[in-house]
């Protein structure tokens, strides 16, 4: 068996559809509308037989909020629909920046990697409250840039034409637009708020040489700001996300010294101590991740994120069973959360438990069908059992799913029953030696 995957956690902006995707979707559910309304020659009981339907075109979980959003509302099915459909075009006008930042919120919210999460009433109404009062706030924003255009541009008419030049910007000036620079960055590349133990998010080499480079003059500023006896004011948050940032490129020593900065300012804060305990986890010191989930577990004792990356970090120290009592405990809080799941499996798997391991795969398969290495898992244990149809047929769909997992195949002593299946052989690639 392959544990653990370090491709399995995709990055919000890969969980949800892009901007671009879901523009085309909703430019289609909009054709979809009007040729139900023209199918249903004014019959509002046809209408309303077919309206739902096209909700279906929609990504998810912007599928549901759909039937949310005509269910709450009130009139004649043909103005629920005027109301869907006001919601979507307000969601169009967002740029790329907004959008990632809406995702990111969600993403705080709630765990955003299992589909079959977002599927709850309760988070699809949290999503929905999220976007609409970022579209809110981005429409009342709009308005106060135009407003100070208007006053720039009457400004201007009373001036002088020899006005003299604007003097140079100052160095706090400087220091707070790469800030608010950087901030826009980290969001639109999808750097979370709250880490994950094996979470993996790729950046483009240009977006991380942008943000570096800003980081370094930010450096070079504060410097002089100081000098000048002048204060620097971070929120915890920014210095947060460039934490995070510097981790997931693998500077995980800059993350750690700046986790410990926000922390001596506020030692409680819970968010820090979780990520600060997963990136030691990464680098392998196990004990003193342990102690940073043990404090965050103190002050929120029922935090679904930190008690799973406290149960992987015991997982990988090899406590098995202590593992094990942290998984069900994120699971009590949310039933499907596969990390959780996942790792749950992977120690009934060391314990020996491997009916047990089997069925957590299962439901994994059950909740994300497209979970590669959940299928590549069952393989394994059916390979074990002597099933031999059920390890070829689970192999075959995570290969199809995931190529990577062809060279694991071939090498697992797990799917050793297999080796001499002709179909193994045709999908690994796999020779004898």
């Amino acid at each position: 068996m392959k544990f653990p995957s370090l491709s399995r956690f995709r990055s919000p902006e890969k969980a949800f559809p892009t901007l671009e995707e879901m523009d085309k979707r909703i430019t289609r559910f909009k054709a979809k509308i009007d040729e139900n309304i023209k199918e249903s020659k004014g019959d509002d009981h046809v209408l309303k037989s077919t309206m739902k339907e096209s909700f279906l075109i929609l990504p998810a979980p912007f599928d549901s909020i759909a039937g949310i959003v005509y269910d709450d509302s009130s009139g004649s099915t043909r103005e629920k629909i005027v109301h869907v459909l006001s919601f979507f075009e307000n969601l169009q006008s967002i740029d790329i920046a907004q959008y990632n930042e809406i995702l990111t919120k969600i993403e705080e919210m709630i765990s955003v990697k299992e589909p079959a999460h977002w599927n709850s009433q309760n988070n699809m109404k949290k999503i929905q409250d999220i976007i609409h009062n970022s579209i809110k706030k981005n429409n009342t924003e709009i308005q106060t840039e135009d407003d100070k255009l208007q006053e720039q541009q009457e400004l201007m008419q009373v001036q002088s034409v020899t006005a003299a030049p604007a003097p140079p910007q100052d160095k706090n000036a400087r220091f707070g637009e790469n800030v608010e620079h950087i901030a826009k960055i980290l969001a639109s590349a999808g750097i979370p708020v709250v880490l994950r133990s094996e979470q993996n998010i790729a950046l483009q080499d240009e977006v991380k040489q942008e943000i570096l480079s800003l980081l370094e003059e930010n450096l070079n500023l504060r410097e002089g700001i100081l000098q000048a006896n002048k204060s620097v004011i971070e929120e915890d948050e920014h210095l947060l996300r460039i934490a995070n940032f510097y981790h997931l490129t693998g500077d995980s020593r800059k993350a750690i010294e700046m986790y410990d900065h926000i922390l001596k300012r506020n030692p409680a804060k819970m968010t820090v101590l979780n990520n600060k305990g997963v990136v030691l986890d990464f680098t392998g010191e196990y004990n003193n991740a342990l102690e940073c989930f043990n404090i965050a577990l103190e002050r929120v004792p029922e935090n679904v994120h930190v008690l799973s990356n406290k149960g992987i970090t015991l997982y990988k120290s090899e406590r098995y069973q202590q593992a094990l009592e942290c998984f069900d405990a994120a699971l009590k809080i949310d039933a499907n959360y596969i990390n959780a799941l996942t790792f749950k499996g992977h120690s009934l798997y060391r314990l020996g438990k491997n009916n047990e391991a089997l069925d957590l795969y299962n439901r994994i398969i059950r909740l994300d069908h497209s979970n590669a290495e959940a299928l590549y898992n069952k393989a394994c244990l059916c390979s074990i059992k002597g099933d031999e149809y059920g390890a070829i047929t689970s192999l075959e769909r995570a290969i199809r799913l995931d190529s990577s997992w062809k060279e694991a195949a071939s090498q697992d002593k797990d799917l050793g029953y297999l080796k001499n299946n002709p179909r193994f052989k045709a999908i690994t690639g796999y020779t004898q030696n």
